[in-house]
């Protein structure tokens, strides 16, 4: 596990106007009213991941364009600003709009060390790129010189960032159908290998798997416990989430 973002800056983020150092710990529940900003935060890790993955024109294209990310149109808000600071690690970077309606880093630095008042530990890294630079850092051949081994910490702990989004329980969605048994290895963003991943649990990890049955429970007390059961599927096994109640076959 990579460094723990310890707060973070952002300003200028669709409807985020002001954001200063905001302090984030291991657990962290938003609360607030409809627009008050909760799902634009996230949308942010979301981007960020665009970022290190280096699609980030991809992302732009896929939510309409650039101009919906500056807060109040890009004439009020010319440059978007971040600043996440992981104690003795830091990255900071501020995105332009191109002409094209894209995004564009215009400054990215990163930092090896804590900042102290009226100091400042930043190494710039080449900008003017519709993607990252940043990615290039995890391959020792594409970059060299003094900063790699600081971008290359920095790449570490941004590329672990996962946004899971299960708001989507209709008929069609993905935790509802039937799913490889064999992807197990990691939780999907969209939770559709969710039934796959318990299953495992359920078979090497039952003290896990029960605290999470004993969870679900505690907001549904009719919830008796998963219904997991891989079938084939034309050579391929698969298996659906599926769930039983108290007292009911």
């Amino acid at each position: 596990m990579g460094p723990t973002l310890k707060s973070i800056t952002l300003c200028g983020f669709r409807s985020i106007g002001q954001l200063h150092q905001f302090p984030l710990d291991n657990i962290n529940i938003l609360i607030g009213a409809n627009g008050a900003g909760k799902s634009n935060f996230i949308e942010f890790f979301r981007m960020m991941r665009a970022i290190v993955d280096r699609a980030l024109p991809r992302y732009v294209r896929n939510r309409g364009g650039g101009s919906g990310f500056f807060h109040l149109g890009p004439k009020h808000t010319p440059r978007i600003h971040a600043d996440l600071d992981f104690g003795d690690l830091g990255y900071r970077f501020e995105i332009g709009l191109t002409a094209s309606d894209g995004l564009q880093l215009i400054d990215e630095r990163v930092r090896d060390s804590p900042l102290a008042p009226g100091t400042s530990h930043w190494v710039e890294l080449p900008t003017g790129l519709l993607d990252s630079i940043l990615p290039k850092h995890r391959f020792p051949t594409e970059v060299s010189g003094k900063t790699t081994e600081i971008a290359t910490r920095v790449f570490e702990a941004l590329s672990q960032w996962i946004v899971y989004h299960f708001h989507d329980t209709s008929r069609l969605a993905p935790m509802r159908m039937p799913h490889e048994a064999r992807d197990s290895e990691w939780l999907r963003h969209d939770a559709s290998n969710i039934a796959s991943v318990l299953c495992k649990l359920r078979e090497k990890d039952p003290d896990s798997y029960g605290l999470m049955r004993d969870t679900v429970r505690l907001g549904a007390p009719f919830f008796d416990d998963f219904v997991l059961r891989p079938e084939d599927c034309g050579g391929v096994e698969r298996i659906r989430l599926e769930w039983k109640q108290t007292g009911s076959d």
